[in-house]
């Protein structure tokens, strides 16, 4: 059939059945509820739109959401790991998921949410969902955009993705490998500065040593001079 090696399942619109690789049977229970509520999720969504195109984003994102819910911790970190190395899919991007490797497919599902989310922020919540796949349904993907959010889908992106920043890039304080990497920059900045105050403590003890050992006379002093300054007899 063609899956990509992570895929842990598919479903094919055309034959309306679900398809887990042979390799996922053996996972837990907990993998394989997730997978098979996320596959229903595209049955769902594909029944009731038929042939009406959305994007690849949103059938993700709605899937991820049914069989999920909201975005976990390690989503968030990913989501922050992304924002701070500059390296978030575009919405368009994940129309190849299937191309992609495995870290950046599984980046793709969380912005897919993630976006979601955010549509569903704009919307008012999850009551007001149906109202929405209706209009996508009767109207169109765009014109569903313009008539419940009020924007077309090149505003969403730019503010989904400031939502995205505001939100969730403050979760790189919560990935271990960050802190690590400021430890260990800390760790260089004290260990410089304790060498080079040891340093400077050697060459004092070398100074204060070679002074004493090879005391300094001013060269216009005499012994006539030493002599004329010694102190009163009493």
């Amino acid at each position: 059939m063609g899956l990509p090696a992570w895929s842990g399942g598919v479903y094919v619109a055309r034959e309306r059945k679900i398809f887990l690789p042979g390799q996922n049977v053996t996972q837990s229970l907990f993998t394989l509820e997730h997978t098979f509520r996320h596959e229903l999720a595209h049955l769902f969504l594909q029944a009731y739109l038929q042939t009406v195109p959305i994007p690849r984003w949103y059938h993700e994102g709605f899937a991820e959401y049914v069989s999920q819910g909201n975005l976990t911790l390690e989503d968030g970190r990913r989501l922050a790991n992304a924002i701070w190395g500059k390296n978030l899919l575009l919405l368009a991007d994940i129309d190849s998921l299937n191309e992609l490797p495995a870290s950046r497919a599984r980046l793709a599902y969380v912005e897919s949410l993630s976006a979601f989310l955010f549509l569903l922020k704009q919307l008012g919540g999850a009551a007001n969902l149906p109202a929405f796949h209706k209009t996508v349904k009767q109207q169109g993907w765009d014109q569903a955009l313009t008539r419940h959010l009020q924007m077309d889908a090149i505003d969403f992106e730019i503010k989904w993705y400031h939502w995205l920043e505001a939100e969730y890039r403050w979760f790189i304080f919560t990935n271990l490998d960050f802190w690590l990497w400021v430890l260990a920059v800390l760790g260089s900045i004290g260990i410089y500065y304790q060498i080079r105050r040891r340093n400077k403590k050697r060459l004092a003890e070398w100074e204060a040593q070679e002074r004493y050992q090879f005391p300094v006379t001013p060269p216009w002093r005499t012994e006539e001079d030493e002599w004329d300054n010694r102190p009163p007899k009493k």
